[in-house]
């Protein structure tokens, strides 16, 4: 048990620590989309009717263009912008954003912000070659298991020890204290997180299971468990149905049925303007309930004909209520923030794991010591330095940047990828003292970033609070605190090694 929970940590943490700090950053995706595209910094009123016919003009251009999906994603407290998701006929996705009070067209993301980067980084890693990157994640979360259940046995006396705290103890105690008292705090989070993400992606994992059920008709898996009806193009065009109508229409029924306040949040359209289309309209997050897909209603689009009521069946209950629990979409900050808190809490738990490795070999084994503590310094404080250039990129490109044929979004991920790297680079070179540079830039970074908000959209804390826009004053004290916490800790690096100096002459 010691032997599995010292190297699948060690050969994994890297891919653990990115998936916990993607994941935790992942909880305030929207906030994140809000801080680093300004256009999305709308208030919306309390009651408001979105006119979905104003779209009608765009959805009968995609139809003449061959559309095959279209989808309607509705604004909310979370995420104002209406955006409009669409594949055109040769499969190539598109996103467009619209102002919900005007219904104006918006110019292109500037960025691709926490759901568009931070959020997939979070389960494939960016790397799409073969999948690679789903299955490096899958792999990394059963040793993230394995690792939890082979701490417990290494553990024996784990609850006394989480009760304990030596600070003045070497650091290799308090290292091991530390990582102790964060894995217990949070295990049950811990422990479900990975478990549901593995669920998450059976199809991906064991794609064969489905198979020997439907055999080559993957689309019967759509219909049976999400509700969705796919046809055939008739490439017979039909006027386009009253949206507003149909919306109004579907949750009065839904709302009838349940007693609930049950609201439309996706308008998905297969195949639009065909006379074989279909209209889909369903409630992915529920809000007051931990679930996913809980309503599904599918309308012809040539006639309006309800084709389907989805009603899913026991299994399907449990796939929608663990994904929802993975997703954390429910109308609860306190439980929001109770995520955010427990990934940190599992992002200090792989780096003091790291550290106590380094710190129980340093003597007996210096040159692997070394290499796993620049392998560790990168991983962890650079994969954090990498997140805060991200931000301070975005608030230094001018909107119309481009380089080497590389739009102002691609420059934004590069320029992550680049310090990620270059973090590696200045732990290998720069022994134990990486640990308080690394801290120092983050400081630098995360601060700057938080300044240059204010200097280039004008949207400060103050003003931000006072305009309602609570996610970029949000964003902007974290970034303090984050760069405040860097500052501690390098002032803290900085004094132990003075005292590492020290000592031996003073023995």
């Amino acid at each position: 048990m010691q032997w599995l929970h010292t190297w699948a940590g060690l050969a994994l943490g890297t891919v653990l620590f990115a998936m916990f700090w993607m994941g935790t950053l992942s909880v305030f995706d929207s906030e994140i989309d809000r801080w680093m595209n300004p256009a999305s910094r709308i208030v919306l009123p309390e009651a408001l009717a979105v006119d979905y016919d104003a779209l009608r003009p765009r959805l009968e251009d995609l139809a003449d263009e061959g559309a095959r999906t279209a989808l309607i994603v509705p604004p909310a407290e979370r995420q104002p912008l209406l955006i409009l998701r669409h594949s055109d006929s040769d499969g190539e996705r598109h996103l467009e954003y619209f102002n919900p009070l005007t219904m104006e067209a918006l110019p292109d993301s500037i960025s691709l912000g926490g759901s568009g980067f931070i959020f997939p980084f979070h389960f494939r890693l960016h790397l799409s070659w073969m999948g690679i990157g789903y299955w490096l994640v899958g792999l990394a979360s059963m040793a993230m298991l394995a690792l939890l259940v082979s701490g417990l046995f290494i553990h024996r006396k784990l609850i006394a020890e989480f009760f304990v705290l030596r600070p003045k103890k070497r650091s290799g105690r308090l290292l091991l204290d530390i990582h102790n008292a964060s894995s217990l705090v949070a295990l049950p989070f811990h422990f479900l997180l990975p478990l549901t993400g593995l669920y998450i992606f059976f199809g991906v994992y064991f794609p064969w299971a489905i198979e020997q059920i439907v055999g080559e008709e993957t689309t019967a898996v759509s219909e049976e468990a999400f509700g969705f009806v796919l046809r055939e193009r008739a490439d017979e065009r039909v006027p386009m149905l009253d949206l507003n109508a149909l919306i109004s229409e579907t949750e009065a029924r839904w709302q009838a049925r349940s007693g609930a306040g049950d609201r439309v949040d996706s308008i998905r359209m297969f195949n639009p303007g065909d006379r074989q289309g279909t209209i889909t309209l369903a409630q992915i997050f529920a809000g007051d309930r931990v679930e996913m897909y809980g309503e599904v209603s599918v309308y012809d689009a040539g006639t309006g004909e309800l084709i389907n009521e989805h009603s899913h069946g026991a299994v399907r209950d449990v796939h929608a209520w663990l994904a929802a629990l993975h997703f954390v979409q429910f109308d609860s900050w306190l439980l929001r923030w109770l995520y955010f808190v427990a990934g940190l809490l599992g992002c200090v738990m792989i780096a003091t794991g790291f550290l106590f490795w380094v710190s129980a070999r340093e003597r007996r084994l210096p040159g692997q010591a070394r290499f796993v503590d620049a392998m560790a310094a990168g991983s962890t404080l650079g994969m954090v330095l990498a997140t805060a250039a991200f931000f301070l990129i975005n608030r230094v490109l001018p909107v119309d940047a481009a380089f080497l044929g590389q739009d102002r979004p691609t420059l934004e991920v590069w320029a992550f990828f680049l310090v990620w790297v270059g973090s590696f680079g200045l732990a290998a070179t720069r022994a134990r003292a990486a640990w308080r540079d690394l801290c120092w830039l983050i400081t630098g970074t995360a601060g700057l970033a938080a300044l240059l908000n204010q200097l280039t959209t004008g949207d400060g804390i103050l003003s931000s609070l006072e305009a309602g826009l609570y996610a970029v004053a949000g964003m902007d004290l974290l970034l303090l605190a984050a760069a405040t916490i860097s500052a501690i800790a390098a002032i803290y690096l900085g004094d132990r090694a003075v005292e590492t100096s020290v000592r031996p002459a003073t023995a």
